[in-house]
């Protein structure tokens, strides 16, 4: 999200409108003049048709906002420097246990497995002629990982990189 978008809304104008409830990950409106709607669940499920990843949108201020970072900005008073991860992969877990503070290359890391992928492991594909080639991918930059004579020891290579590059946002399958 750009700046200039933050801008445009206070993070705290979130904690005014909305309840956010920490233990369910649950946001509800809050009670307001002429509001018919105070104490219902806020905002709808989309799912991306690219990826099939659904996440829970609230419209605030004629504008969509994912619940996710709405409660990062309920409950730490701010912006989050880059993106909002939810460390299950389950973008409608909205609870604050599962939510932590980003950059897009950490958000990344965490993805599970596409679901287009051929092998169905993270990093890994079969190039006829040559074998499995793990690969990864940091900071904009791809690593090429090796080669190897089995798909096992290409995830094991790309494993082994994903943990070093990426800690506790590392996720191999």
């Amino acid at each position: 999200m750009s700046t200039e978008t933050k801008r445009s809304i206070g993070a705290h104008v979130f904690a005014e409108l909305l309840a956010y409830n920490p233990e369910t990950g649950v946001l509800n409106w809050k009670a307001r003049r002429g509001s018919a709607g105070a104490g219902r669940e806020a905002g709808r499920v989309w799912r991306s048709p690219d990826t099939g990843k659904a996440y829970r949108l609230v419209m605030v201020h004629r504008r969509l906002w994912r619940s996710h970072v709405i409660a990062f900005c309920i409950m730490e008073g701010r912006w989050p420097d880059g993106e909002v991860d939810h460390r299950d992969g389950d973008g409608l877990n909205n609870r604050w246990g599962n939510l932590r503070e980003s950059t897009k290359s950490q958000n990344q890391a965490n993805a599970k497995t596409r679901s287009d992928s051929r092998t169905g492991i993270k990093g890994v594909q079969w190039r006829d002629g040559i074998g499995w080639v793990a690969r990864i991918q940091h900071e904009k930059q791809r690593r090429h990982l090796g080669v190897f004579k089995t798909k096992e020891a290409a995830a094991a290579a790309y494993g082994r990189a994903a943990s070093e590059l990426f800690g506790e946002f590392a996720r191999v399958s």
